[in-house]
């Protein structure tokens, strides 16, 4: 009977499922991290082996198992390369082996292996989306200092600018400057800035963003407005991921993944895509997590329905 084995890799963790030809989710693995601009393949190899080994109870037979990898950092075609045969090394037994980023596995925890297109809003941000014939498109993901709009780093990058606006009389006061100066401790807006730049500055600004939405919730108009504006990115990115694949008008789901995506910006967001072809109806969160994602891309890699997944396995469901 043939396997199947979904691998999430990440600059934190490496997690990996293995299934049956019903779709049944029969065991899984955890190791440490596997994205190469982290590691070193040495060590990166150690990770996958003990993956290996984590899964041969489930598996039986290698030569049966039909492997998709999809990894962080995997972009660039050198290093790239370089972990497909760092991954040959360890699995050179098996029945079919294929390597991809991580973001093939957010898009399919949505699709399921079909059209579509992601919307991610962590700290960072990144548009992803595969057409009808394969094709793929990115957009922004350059990071905070080039792009990251809609990110939780950009939505507290905007709040904070306008804490430091209001305390200047150059914006409309706002309870942000409480909040802000509760969070950390402070007495005045501009101690703001030494306690920013003396931390790490992305994880700072990033987790100002619950005292953000908290503010918009008791109507605080400043905080909207930031919401507002962060939507309108989103939105932008989303449209224009869509047209790229040939989707805007197709029924496919765009999938919102990641912690910015509080109830507030995702209202913020539809108000932003009426009128457009993209119905509230297609904006998804995902119902399991990532590393049943790769699973969905093994599947169909060995030409079967990840459809099979649907409705089981509720140990590896996404808290959303």
């Amino acid at each position: 009977m043939t396997t199947f084995i979904g691998i999430d890799g990440g600059g934190t963790k490496t997690s990996a499922v293995v299934a049956n030809e019903r779709g049944t989710i029969l065991g899984e693995a955890t190791a440490g991290p596997s994205n190469p601009n982290g590691s070193d393949m040495e060590r990166i190899g150690d990770v996958f082996r003990s993956v290996k080994r984590q899964l041969t109870p489930y598996v039986g037979h290698w030569k049966h198992a039909v492997v998709f990898a999809g990894i962080a950092g995997v972009s660039h075609r050198d290093v790239h390369d370089a972990l497909r045969r760092c991954l040959q090394n360890v699995f050179s037994d098996v029945q079919k082996l294929t390597l991809d980023h991580d973001g093939m596995n957010a898009l399919a925890s949505v699709t399921y292996g079909e059209p579509g297109v992601i919307q991610i809003a962590g700290t960072g941000s990144l548009t992803f989306g595969v057409g009808k014939q394969g094709t793929r498109c990115r957009i922004g993901g350059w990071g905070y200092l080039l792009g990251d709009e809609g990110s939780g780093f950009d939505l507290g990058r905007r709040a904070l600018i306008q804490v430091m606006k209001a305390y200047d009389g150059r914006g409309r006061p706002t309870v942000l400057t409480d909040l802000a100066l509760k969070k950390w401790g402070l007495e005045s807006p501009e101690d703001v800035i030494p306690y920013v730049y003396r931390h790490d500055v992305r994880r700072i600004l990033a987790s100002f963003t619950y005292e953000l939405f908290q503010a918009a919730e008791n109507d605080d108009t400043v905080a909207r407005s930031v919401i507002e504006e962060a939507a309108e990115e989103l939105a932008l990115s989303i449209l224009t991921a869509l047209e790229s694949l040939d989707l805007l008008d197709e029924p496919v789901p765009v999938g919102l993944i990641g912690g910015a995506f509080q109830p507030l910006l995702i209202r913020a967001l539809e108000k932003k895509l009426s009128g457009t072809a993209v119905h509230p109806s297609r904006l998804l969160r995902p119902q399991v997590k990532p590393v049943v994602g790769a699973l969905a891309w093994a599947y169909k890699s060995a030409g079967m329905d990840p459809k099979l997944l649907l409705g089981k396995n509720e140990d590896c469901r996404t808290a959303y």
